[in-house]
């Protein structure tokens, strides 16, 4: 609770007009927004450049917090938005190269990495095969570190959701993983 505590008296001080308010919120919470990203997208460089504009945003929406209001679920539902902006744009560039018969410019990250290996990748790959909705409430909850409560108010869904979502996202990992469990 002081981690939240101290991060509504920056923003509160960031939304006050003090610069240097920004840059200790950053430094506390873009690993966090960059951890969603990427685990949203699989590309490290979407996930540098969504980040990015997630905080772009923040400073354009700063006047839109809530004083006393807790500031993660809010700078995650600006992520989010961001995230789902960027792959509809996505959706609509594939639709338009594909009418157009012209060949995409971009390259698969995974393919330059060759193949995976490891239980690491096999968690990364796990979790990517997860259903949407699954996949965004886990990621919200273990990676972003976000209550049920909050997770719920970044999805716009009841806590009551979050919980059977994630609880169905630990099942399909526990199977999708179950050759690396020990006895």
């Amino acid at each position: 609770m002081g981690d939240q505590e101290s991060l509504e008296n920056l923003m509160k001080r960031y939304v006050g007009g003090e610069a240097t308010a920004f840059d200790a919120l950053y430094a506390r919470t873009s690993r966090r927004v960059f951890s969603y990203q990427m685990m949203m997208t699989g590309d490290r460089t979407r996930a540098e450049d969504l980040c990015q504009t997630t905080f772009l945003k923040l400073h354009r929406a700063r006047g839109g917090w809530i004083d006393g209001s807790p500031v993660m679920p809010w700078l995650m539902a600006i992520a989010r938005n961001v995230f789902l902006d960027n792959a509809r744009k996505r959706r609509r560039a594939r639709v338009k190269v594909t009418a157009s018969g012209d060949l995409p410019d971009q390259v698969d990250q995974k393919s330059l990495r060759g193949p995976t290996t490891g239980l690491r990748d096999a968690i990364d790959r796990a979790i990517n095969a997860l259903p949407p909705r699954q996949r965004e409430a886990f990621i919200l909850t273990r990676h972003s570190s976000l209550s049920p409560r909050q997770a719920a108010q970044v999805l716009g869904i009841s806590e009551t959701a979050v919980k059977l979502r994630v609880f169905r996202a630990h099942q399909a990992l526990r199977a999708a993983l179950g050759a690396y469990q020990t006895n």
